[in-house]
């Protein structure tokens, strides 16, 4: 059985593909594992981060009741500590799981502790002004600070999966939703087959951990009422209130296009090592800046100034925690 880690910073789409992905019966989606309490010590989440109970069960008010991640994982899971990865993933009975935690620091600890993982990795990646984008407008970190963290993340999931041998593949989210039967003919090479979309596009089907709550709305089974009165940080209500963007599914990809001026662009591609890291996961980005629509010729914003936000609904909560240490790629994973 194959464990597939999801890779990728936050707002790069990992919900969405891998709710695309499981529409297979062969594939498993188990949200962002490092958000369980007992992983919390490896992960290093937050609290107010930290959870217990999936997504579809929590919003249910079957907290106790969830047949995937009940009372007795959760026991074994805090007993083993890291080790207890294998019990979670046993839970899950497809060929292939996909873990969606996104951290590639999280993703080697997991490999260098788990035996007989079989593990692989899907790299998730947004162009870095999308992100920097998202970040800024969920309450994150200012341009500059955030297309570091985007370098760095990258950075960190070509090299841990060259250093460990995990077989890899980057997936750009812009091409995966505007041609997804080529995205899922990509992943043939990490499952050992093609993803059919033989499923209902329905996530009542899987009891996943976390995940981006707008995912959830306008799908069967799923109480919208429900989703909007499930508690959530800032950066979590961002992407939930940026669902009703999505009357296209490019909407929201493509809405920093027109909202970050010429001087955003130029400030991103300023930082060090931008460019070099977005050759490596496959984005020209001097091509990009030439083809984006709107924009107005101003001088960069000043350190710490951000974009005009968006009206959204705030809910406290923290920025992630800090990227690990950066680590140039010598090259992209097997």
């Amino acid at each position: 059985m194959r464990t597939v880690f999801i890779l990728g910073t936050a707002f790069c789409g990992s919900t969405a593909v891998a709710r695309e992905l499981a529409r297979d019966p062969r594939i498993d989606t188990m949200g962002e594992i490092d958000r369980l309490s007992p992983f919390r010590a490896w992960s290093g989440q937050a609290p107010d981060r930290v959870l217990d109970v999936c997504r579809i069960c929590g919003m249910a008010g079957r907290e106790h009741d969830c047949p995937v991640f009940d009372q007795s994982l959760i026991a074994e899971a805090t007993e083993a500590g890291l080790g207890g990865y294998a019990a979670v993933r046993r839970r899950f009975a497809a060929p292939v799981a996909l873990d969606g935690s996104k951290n590639p620091w999280w993703m080697r600890q997991v490999v260098l502790s788990t035996p007989g993982l079989d593990p692989a990795a899907i790299i998730l990646a947004r162009l870095p002004w999308a992100y920097a984008y998202s970040d800024s407008q969920a309450g994150g970190y200012d341009l500059t600070r955030a297309v570091v963290a985007w370098r760095d993340v990258y950075d960190g999931a070509l090299q841990i999966t060259a250093d460990l041998g995990v077989p890899s593949l980057v997936i750009r989210y812009e091409d995966f939703i505007l041609n997804r039967s080529a995205g899922n003919a990509a992943v043939s090479r990490l499952f050992g087959f093609t993803p059919e979309t033989t499923r209902p596009a329905a996530v009542g089907l899987h009891h996943a951990i976390g995940g981006n709550l707008g995912a959830f709305l306008g799908m069967s089974g799923i109480d919208e009422t429900a989703v909007r009165a499930t508690q959530v940080d800032e950066r979590e209500a961002f992407k939930l209130e940026a669902e009703h963007l999505r009357s296209e599914e490019l909407a929201l990809v493509e809405r920093w296009r027109g909202e970050l001026t010429a001087g955003d662009f130029s400030q991103v591609l300023s930082v060090p090592g931008v460019s070099e890291t977005a050759g490596l996961l496959g984005y020209d980005l001097v091509r990009h800046l030439t083809r984006r629509a709107g924009g107005r010729p101003t001088p960069p914003r000043p350190p710490g100034a951000r974009p005009p936000r968006a009206p959204v609904r705030r809910s406290g909560g923290t920025p992630p925690p800090a990227p690990g240490p950066r680590r140039r790629p010598a090259a992209e994973g097997p």
